[in-house]
């Protein structure tokens, strides 16, 4: 059988066209981007074009895209840039289920002096704005809350909270990770400092990324170097990873591809309903379902681990996760506690995640193979 990929929120299937363009001129165009010579200009003059062409989906400047490795990168430019205030003091505020590289990235600050506490979520995965409202106080200087939740798929109400933020009477930087939301669904920049975006995830060059940083809102980075990306990230700009980020935004056709994908995730959960084990995560994501992402699917198996189905479905050519794979070699659900699931579901959570090129007949087989799986372990 051939192998089926539903591990897309991990990264997606490359898009060769998009790689293979983006490789071949940047080969044509190798000179350094910050050189003066002719040679150097035309590379800037591709470099800036691309970086233009992404500003204007997101609907910014392009000025205001700052290149990165990657969303862990553009997401400690933004935290650490508190470490450069004469005074390392006030409250950051954090979702309970933000993405490690924001989560552990808090727990530096707080080392350094600042205040760190997490937005509780509901059981459902939601944080609610009134929440955050409550915890809204004078000396609150950053709040990070990511658009979709890479874990359960849950799309946080971003605009809402922005606008309760925006409200206060003390200015405060708002901060989303939209590496799970960018290109798939609906994004705003409204009320919004900052955002961390990844090439991967749309089958664009792995190890870039961008940092949209709101001209209203400037930073001091902690990092220092050259004058490149608004001296916010030094270092030789990389012309293949922007140029592919391009083409890899310009390729996609959002609407077409959520149509698609939503069609396939109803086949999937409708397929998981039909094994009597098998719980959702949450429970009730199908009274909710305008309120999830299509492109990722959470279940749990209680009685049986995560690794033992992921391992067991991966011997048969079907390739899922338990949860984030930046954090996969961590037993603890962090997410899913602060959701307070139950431990044995928890402990038997995986996440499907699907994109544009995902088929009916790959989820018939990923049923399949997981009614399989549970019938030899668990009878």
């Amino acid at each position: 059988m051939k192998p089926i990929y539903l591990d897309w929120a991990a990264t997606a299937v490359p898009d060769t066209a998009v790689l293979e363009q983006a490789f071949t001129e940047s080969i044509q165009y190798y000179a350094n981007v910050a050189s003066r010579h002719d040679a150097g200009k035309q590379a800037s003059e591709l470099y800036e074009s691309s970086r233009a062409a992404i500003a204007r989906f997101i609907g910014c400047k392009p000025e205001e895209l700052i290149a990165t490795s990657g969303a862990t990168e553009a997401n400690a430019i933004i935290l650490l840039s508190l470490l450069q205030k004469q005074k390392c003091s006030g409250t950051v505020l954090i979702s309970s289920i933000e993405h490690d590289s924001i989560f552990n990235q808090a727990r530096v600050l707080e080392k350094f002096g600042y205040t760190v506490k997490t937005i509780p979520v509901n059981r459902d995965g939601f944080i609610e704005p009134d929440t955050v409202a409550s915890l809204l106080t004078d000396d609150t200087v950053l709040i990070a809350v990511m658009a979709v939740n890479n874990e359960t798929g849950a799309i946080q109400p971003i605009e809402a909270i922005a606008s309760i933020v925006a409200s206060h009477k003390k200015p405060m930087h708002v901060h989303v990770d939209a590496v799970q939301a960018f290109g798939k669904i609906p994004l705003t920049i409204r009320n919004i400092h900052s955002m961390s975006l990844s090439a991967h995830k749309l089958g664009g060059p792995k190890g870039f990324g961008l940092l949209y940083l709101s001209e209203k809102k400037p930073i001091q980075s902690l990092f220092q170097g050259g004058n490149q990306e608004r001296s916010i990230r030094s270092g030789t700009q990389n012309l293949y990873g922007m140029r592919g980020f391009a083409l890899a935004v310009h390729n996609k056709n959002p609407q077409t591809a959520y149509e698609h994908v939503s069609a396939i995730a109803a086949r999937l959960i409708s397929g998981l309903a039909s094994i009597p084990q098998v719980v959702l995560i949450p429970e009730n994501r199908n009274s909710n379902a305008n309120n999830f992402s299509p492109y990722i699917v959470a279940c749990s198996v209680p009685g049986l681990t995560g690794e033992v189905i992921v391992r067991y479905l991966s011997d048969n050519g079907i390739m899922i996760s338990t949860g984030s794979a930046c954090s996969s070699k961590h037993t603890e659900r962090r997410v899913l506690n602060a959701m307070n699931i139950d431990k044995k579901i928890s402990q038997g959570a995986i996440r499907i995640s699907l994109g544009p090129s995902t088929t009916q007949e790959q989820i018939d087989a990923f049923i399949t193979m997981l009614d399989s799986c549970i019938k030899k372990y668990k009878p």
